[in-house]
């Protein structure tokens, strides 16, 4: 057996100074309601008359849901949406993945496969709640929920207690409303079922990634265990090798230097020998020509000897030159081949000390290629794993999504069993010759008495009736009127049964025909018009009219 909550119909503003008591509701409902009569027309020879009001219960249900609980509306009105969200067969990507274990080439082939498994667009199922509040309603319930509940507590200190409210017989029992909710637990266990798998994917993805970059790097460690023992070997080996070559270069070339001074000291000696030759042939030379400069008389045999001499020494200077050039050719041309045979020697060990060292860097290159190659393939793996993980995170989003337009359906109410609810209001029927019709008022927030009331005590009869009582009480949300109490009165028109089980309840529970009713109302318009709401007028008249 359910129990049941019995919600407030009206919520005081916090600046309201004074209770606003049952006898003030139902005194406000009744003036609201006959404001909206309608009155005498030019088609219409006699007024609306008012039926009956009687105070109803709206029937929802609290069905407990993992900790918090859903509200089903219990007439059948209301329905709601969610998103189911399909996802790619996660287990042929994960078996796909885990056969290729041993096979890198395997691997990265079943990455490319499975490059666009999750990045492919996947419609969404809207799935239909049907009597599940949605999460516009949910908001304002919640609100009136907690309210409910303590006002509930402070009756329960003061002995206070609200107005019986008659619930018009829900069309889902609570049996049927745990069913409703099967749905949406339908949807969250997929969704959650969903991201379930998609972790999986992600973590399966993430260590058979791991799983071969370890194996890669495991390969790298035996490149270079296996290359830089031998590299080690070939730096000693290259090292003194050079050294030797080095030795052998400078041994050659200090041998061809030895060879060219012996052959230069002679030739050497011999220059220096012809340029002291002609330094004194031209000393000489200078002398002859100064004593020739010198005679006093000329055609002299002292002159023909000194011009003998001068042309001796002449042809002898010319002649130590020659010879000092072809000494100094000889000079020039031992030194140039000693130089190009020393360059030839170092090209010559310069090469070999180039191939010793190019073994060592072809084999530091080869190790280098090998660990390169490995190192690439690690890039492409964290790429492509990169690019497919992405794809899910954005899949697991979009489920995420799915999972909060479900939680806003959910209300953090935390209940045991489900429990019923009654949000009252009233319902008032009008009768005329033409028919029957029906109006619904809502839960209402009543105004606080410092600011309305005190504005119509200066100027009460620039406003009607209505407007006043409207400003006193309205609606606690809009929302709940429209998306709940609207579509109540819509379905009072359209649905026969519905319409008959309200009248039924309504003609049953009049609270016209009540005498505490007929009590209540004189002691309330009295209230009213204390507060301002209200003239002596008006409350003759609907005393009059219903008492």
């Amino acid at each position: 057996m359910a129990r049941f909550l019995n919600l407030p119909y009206i919520f005081e503003d916090p600046e309201r100074e004074r209770p606003f008591t049952r006898e003030m509701e139902e005194a406000a409902l009744l003036l609201l309601a006959d404001s909206r009569r309608r009155k005498p027309a030019i088609f219409m020879s006699k007024p609306e008359d008012i039926g009956f009001i009687s105070k109803l219960g709206y029937p929802l249900w609290a069905i407990p849901w993992d900790g918090r609980c859903v509200i089903v509306d219990g007439l059948d009105l209301v329905s709601s949406k969610a998103v189911y969200t399909r996802i790619p067969d996660v287990g042929v990507f994960t078996e796909d993945l885990k056969g290729n274990r041993t096979s890198l080439s395997g691997y990265f082939k079943a990455l490319e496969r499975h490059k666009r498994t999750f990045g492919e667009f996947t419609p969404s199922l809207e799935v239909k709640l049907e009597a599940i509040i949605g999460e516009r309603v949910l908001s304002e319930m919640a609100s009136i929920i907690k309210h409910g509940i303590n006002v509930m507590r402070r009756w329960s200190r003061t002995g206070e207690k609200e107005a019986d409210v008659i619930p018009i017989p829900p069309m889902i029992d609570v049996n049927e409303a745990i069913k409703k909710v099967e749905t949406l637990t339908d949807v969250w266990r997929r969704t959650q079922s969903n991201i379930a798998a998609l972790k999986y994917a992600a973590k399966v993805l993430e260590e058979e990634k791991e799983h071969h970059k370890g194996k890669l790097r495991r390969e790298i460690s035996q490149i270079e265990d296996s290359y830089k023992p031998r590299i080690d070997q070939l730096k000693v080996q290259v090292k003194r090798r050079v050294k030797e070559l080095t030795k052998e270069r400078e041994n050659e070339i200090r041998k061809i230097k030895s060879r060219s001074e012996r052959r230069l000291k002679s030739l050497l000696r011999e220059e220096e020998r012809l340029e002291r030759a002609i330094r004194r042939a031209e000393e000489s030379l200078g002398r002859y020509v100064r004593s020739r400069r010198s005679l006093k008389r000329r055609r002299t045999k002292r002159e023909s000897y000194l011009n003998a001499k001068i042309t001796e020494y002449k042809s002898r200077i010319s002649s130590l030159r020659e010879e000092l050039e072809d000494v100094r050719r000889t000079i020039r041309k031992i030194r140039l081949e000693a130089e190009r045979r020393i360059q030839a020697v170092e090209r010559r060990y310069q090469g070999a000390i180039e191939q010793e060292a190019l073994k060592l860097r072809r084999a530091e290159a080869s190790m280098r290629r090998l660990v390169d190659e490995k190192l690439e393939e690690i890039r492409k793996l964290e790429e492509s794993a990169r690019e497919i993980n992405s794809q899910i995170r954005g899949l697991m989003e979009r489920v995420n999504r799915d999972i909060k337009v479900i939680d806003a359906k959910i209300m953090p109410w935390r209940i045991r069993e489900p429990v019923g609810i009654r949000l009252p209001f009233y319902l008032v029927q009008y009768k005329s010759q033409k028919g029957e019709r029906y109006e619904v008022y809502p839960p209402m927030v009543v105004e606080g008495v410092r600011g309305f009331a005190k504005r119509i005590s200066r100027a009460l009869l620039s406003f009607t009736l209505e407007s006043r009582i409207t400003k006193l009480i309205h609606p606690v949300s809009e929302v709940l009127d429209r998306e709940l109490f609207e579509r109540f009165s819509k379905a009072l028109e359209s649905s026969q049964p519905l319409r008959e089980a309200s009248r039924r309840c309504g003609i049953e529970h009049n609270l016209l025909e009540s005498d505490i009713f007929r009590q209540d109302i004189t002691k309330g318009l009295e209230m009213l018009r204390n507060e301002g709401w209200i003239t002596d007028r008006e409350i003759n008249t609907t005393i009059e009219r219903y008492v």
